[in-house]
């Protein structure tokens, strides 16, 4: 017998955000600001001169793929039962989206190689180590929780007073449970290694910050009943001479950026992220302001040829 799914979660799943306008409406996005943070030159290139400088990698393929399978067994999971989500073969899954995935580079690309078979078959064996992990710890429970969306679209006005600057983000996953009446907003991220406190910078935070903020702006959820959690799956652990602690050797790594106690002053500093990078490059209106953008890099001459 199928459980009933809340009014909420069935609002949100029919909800339809705004559609942009590109004639119009100015989009951002997280990765977008960091870029102009790194560079403002590069920023120019990449988004107002509309250069193809970003070039996929093993690392990208990599990611891709895992997002892929990990999202598809959640979906399984929580759409029909556990029993079916094991069912899946999520190793040639995974194989299957990693060979779809390196394709679509290698065209994107110009049909130039950036990775070997070698190197192929490393990661594929990585892959199957966090797989072989992820179904037996990803500790994922049906119990009370409802799959709100896969891939969520968030389309949310930057600042107050613009009327088409937008910020647009994807969810990885959402869920909602019953019992304590809240969402958790959960980011899978890919790693080599996992990450260290020093890897833990405000700056990657501020990413599942704003995702907070725009859910609640969006479907007027209080802030208080939205969990953010990075969910990072590692491709090597340490030989276990070399692991200190018992939460090196795992593979899956879950990190909630911020305590209650701080919440309210990296909320703020997420939102100034945002408009420090609005108030430098666009008027009130939208338009791109006339100014020279600085090359940080070192490299955009390179890029720009």
């Amino acid at each position: 017998m199928a459980k009933k799914v809340p009014k909420i979660v069935r609002e949100i799943k029919k909800f339809v955000p705004h559609e942009i306008n590109y004639a119009f409406d100015r989009q951002l996005s997280f990765s977008q600001i960091q870029v102009y943070n790194n560079c403002p030159y590069r920023w120019k290139l990449q988004y107002v001169d509309k250069k193809k400088l970003f070039r996929s990698n093993i690392y990208t393929v990599f990611g891709s793929a895992m997002h892929d399978a990990i999202q598809n067994y959640l979906q399984v999971l929580y759409d029909t039962s556990k029993t079916k989500a094991n069912e899946i073969d999520l190793e040639e899954y995974f194989e299957d989206r990693l060979r779809e995935h390196f394709q679509k580079a290698y065209k994107e690309n110009g049909d130039q190689h950036f990775t070997d078979a070698s190197q192929m078959n490393e990661f594929y064996n990585d892959g199957v180590e966090i797989l072989r992990y992820f179904k037996k710890k990803h500790l994922f429970s049906k119990r009370k929780t409802h799959l709100v969306g896969i891939e969520l679209p968030l389309i949310q006005k930057t600042i107050p007073g613009s009327n088409n600057i937008f910020y647009k983000g994807y969810l990885d996953l959402v869920l909602y449970n019953e019992n304590s009446g809240t969402f958790d907003i959960i980011d899978i991220k890919t790693s080599t290694r996992g990450w260290t406190k020093s890897m833990q910078t405000n700056e990657k935070k501020f990413q599942l910050l704003l995702y907070k903020k725009y859910f609640s702006q969006q479907f007027g959820v209080p802030l208080k009943d939205i969990n953010i959690t990075f969910y990072i799956v590692k491709r090597k652990i340490p030989d276990e001479d070399k692991c200190d602690f018992a939460t090196m050797r795992r593979r899956i790594q879950e990190y909630t950026p911020v305590a209650a106690d701080k919440g309210k002053n990296l909320m703020a500093a997420a939102q100034r992220f945002v408009q420090d990078f609005v108030n430098e490059v666009y008027t009130p209106s939208g338009k791109l302001k006339e100014r020279n953008y600085i090359c940080k890099c070192g490299a955009c001459e390179v890029l720009a040829s």
